[in-house]
């Protein structure tokens, strides 16, 4: 007859834990299966050895949800059935919490940025900008504004622009 299985856990994280099965010195070979609930667990890892005609066999699953968790073994050749189990329980309120921690971050980490950089740009709003000199003494703005008439009055009066005249010896010297 198979003796009974002992059953640990072997890792367990947040949302999830690794449970080993183990059954030694078995004879015949057993069948081992994992089961929650009603549930006939997939098998993550098995290993059977073998040595003088008794079988050692590990069985690993993982598991996500608070449950008892059981592992059975069977030796059909002789109508045998024996298990052992274990409880896992995992603790929903810590893992409601880290869902909602990464939800929220990267939306918060937006509304921050968003925040910051309106802020910056108010207080550069605030601050009086310092007019740049040009060679002639004029400041940059007033050189700005003076172009833009010019241009202006050039389209008013039917004279190409400064844009215009460049545009035009740029197309002769690509056709040239």
């Amino acid at each position: 007859s198979a003796p009974k299985p002992s059953v640990r856990i072997l890792n367990q994280t947040l949302i999830r834990a690794l449970l080993q099965c183990e059954v030694r010195g078995a004879f015949p070979k057993p069948e081992l299966e994992w089961q929650g609930g009603a549930n006939i667990l997939p098998d993550e890892e098995l290993k059977v050895t073998e040595r003088g005609g008794l079988y050692d066999i590990i069985l690993q699953t993982t598991v996500t949800k608070t449950d008892n968790y059981r592992c059975v073994a069977t030796q059909k050749e002789i109508s045998h059935q024996t298990y052992a189990g274990t409880f896992v329980y995992f603790s929903w309120v810590t893992i409601c919490i880290i869902v909602v921690i990464v939800i929220l971050a990267p939306g918060l980490t937006i509304l921050l940025y968003k925040k910051s950089r309106k802020a910056s740009l108010a207080q550069s709003r605030r601050q009086p900008s310092s007019p740049v000199s040009t060679r002639s003494g004029r400041s940059e703005q007033q050189a700005v504004r003076e172009e833009e008439a010019v241009e202006m009055n050039a389209r008013d009066e039917g004279t190409p622009s400064l844009e215009a005249d460049l545009d035009l010896q740029l197309s002769a010297e690509k056709h040239s």
